[in-house]
């Protein structure tokens, strides 16, 4: 939602992904979460994010998640 929506991920300023316990996730359902937030924070429209938490039992599928924060982050600091 998100990376289709850039006008309001513009104003989010705080992000958990919290996955629930009891309902455990499969491989392709935290592969598509991970997704979402690459893609979301490539498309740059995340530049007023100053906090990220994976509220999550089991660790994100995709380790360039944090890269691809990182770069969006450094990103919008870079530009002001």
């Amino acid at each position: 939602m998100l990376a289709r929506h850039i006008d309001i991920a513009r104003h989010v300023r705080e992000l958990t992904i919290r996955l629930q316990p009891k309902h455990a996730l499969s491989i392709n359902d935290r592969q598509a979460v991970c997704t979402a937030v690459v893609n979301a924070a490539s498309s740059k429209a995340l530049d007023a994010l100053y906090k990220f938490v994976w509220d999550a039992d089991e660790m994100p599928f995709y380790e360039d998640m944090w890269f691809a924060l990182r770069v969006g982050y450094t990103a919008s600091i870079d530009s002001e």
